[in-house]
């Protein structure tokens, strides 16, 4: 594995290079941000980044934004920074930061951090199989809709739902791979974009139409078919992750059955893939975003992959698309 790290201060970049290099990993190293990206485009095999963000020329934030936007595959990006309020850690992970640590650093959280990071990013190379198989349970009398998102989500989320229109005819269930800290502040933010209610998961909450549930962090979030509320579970991660977007999507597929749509979003590697899998196989829609319009494009290319996605947009026309696809489960129940 290669990191490149990215400080301007020479005595934490020797002391950060000194730490990875006694781990395995294979460093390479630039002063600023516009050094960083030279070195991207040069070398195709850095697996991560890892940038503090205060730095001349080209500051962390916008190297993140350009990586995102020019480095295709993209690497995993590590915040390694003294800036530590909310609205900085915000800032970051809505440019596509996977992961944010505030100095000092501490070197078993860097290793255990990175380790994350790089697990992460390379499960898009694992081809997973899907099992179509979907329990029937009775179906509530409104929609479900359930969204995947990771890196670059937080912006992308906000994008879909400045444009989505407001509905009661469907619950709406999120994913956003992220620390707790980060799922708590988005949720807030969330709610001051949109006019319906945003809740974040809880045990025991009851489902109801017209409100959005976003996972908490740290845990997965589950629909209990039975009762119709929140589930949360502390089971292993899934691809590398918890929350994870298979066992929420596997969940409603067996609640929803097909008045459901899953859409899949910007993010690495291929969580939502499988949880899609189950999606389609009860009859349900799945929706992926364009790949080439993603801030990090294997989650959607996964499911587009696998031949699962009933259709393909950008972020844009992504609101109008559910629209229809609500449109199309409506009438075919009604006709049923």
């Amino acid at each position: 594995m290669k990191i490149l790290v990215v400080e301007d201060n020479i005595s934490s970049r020797i002391l950060l290079v000194k730490i990875l290099k006694k781990e395995g990993y294979e460093v390479c190293y630039a002063n600023n941000g516009l050094e960083a990206m030279e070195v991207l485009k040069s070398d195709g095999h850095i697996d991560a980044v890892m940038t503090d963000w205060m730095m001349p020329k080209m500051d962390g934030l916008e190297l993140t934004f350009e990586i995102r936007k020019q480095i295709k595959p993209s690497p995993a990006i590590i915040f390694l920074t003294a800036l530590n309020s909310r609205e900085a850690k915000g800032k970051a992970i809505e440019a596509g930061a996977d992961d944010y640590i505030a100095k000092p650093i501490h070197i078993a959280e860097i290793k255990e951090r990175l380790q994350a990071a790089l697990m992460r990013h390379n499960s898009e190379k694992s081809n997973g199989t899907i099992d179509k198989k979907a329990d029937k349970c009775k179906k509530p009398d409104f929609l479900g809709i359930c969204i995947a998102a990771s890196t670059g989500g937080p912006s992308t989320l906000i994008e879909l739902f400045s444009r989505l229109r407001p509905t009661k005819q469907a619950s709406i269930f999120i994913v956003l791979h992220g620390p707790a800290w980060m799922l708590k502040s988005f949720a807030e933010r969330l709610q001051e974009e949109i006019d319906m209610p945003v809740r974040l998961g809880q045990e025991g909450l009851p489902i109801k139409r017209g409100e959005i549930y976003l996972a908490p962090g740290n845990r997965h979030m589950l629909i209990n078919s039975e009762k119709f509320e929140i589930e949360l579970s502390d089971s292993p991660p899934e691809n590398f992750v918890r929350p994870a977007a298979d066992p929420l999507f596997i969940s409603a597929a067996k609640t929803f059955g097909s008045n459901l749509i899953g859409v899949v979003l910007t993010g690495m590697g291929h969580d939502g893939s499988i949880g899609s899998g189950y999606i389609a196989a009860a009859g349900g829609i799945v929706l992926a975003q364009e790949p080439s319009t993603a801030i990090a494009p294997s989650m959607p290319q996964t499911v587009i992959d696998l031949r699962i996605a009933r259709q393909i947009t950008n972020i844009e026309d992504m609101p109008l698309l559910i629209e229809q696809s609500m449109k199309n489960l409506i009438s075919h129940s009604s006709a049923s």
